[in-house]
């Protein structure tokens, strides 16, 4: 019986788990927390010089070691950024918030929509 539970619960750390769910701060902001590596993502409606919106995103990644939001970069397309910041979130991150490739935590392959 121990070895059919042991069996169970080594099923249950391979199986993909889903994503956490994007948390709205405002109509401009939203923002992704992964528990388990500890990666906080954020993403924001760019517009240079409080122009219109031309579809382009903001993409900020949590710096811990200075409390502060580290702007990335700038993508094209809301569903485009969301993905970039799933794909990055699966990873352990870095004390600079850098997302280490080699210790992933996270299996959301078969949730992604761009492959």
């Amino acid at each position: 019986m121990l070895r059919f539970k042991q069996h169970l619960a080594e099923a249950g750390e391979l199986k993909p788990s889903r994503p956490p769910r994007w948390k709205k701060i405002n109509d401009d902001e939203s923002e992704i927390e992964f528990p388990k590596s500890k990666a906080k993502y954020k993403i924001e409606k760019y517009r240079p010089d409080g122009y219109k919106h031309k579809g382009e995103y903001k993409f900020y990644v949590w710096n811990a070691n200075r409390k502060d939001w580290e702007d990335i970069d700038i993508f094209k397309g809301k569903e485009y950024v969301k993905h970039k910041c799933i794909v990055s979130g699966q990873f352990m991150h870095d004390r600079n918030g850098m997302a280490d490739n080699s210790k992933q935590m996270y299996n959301f392959k078969p949730y992604l929509k761009f492959k």
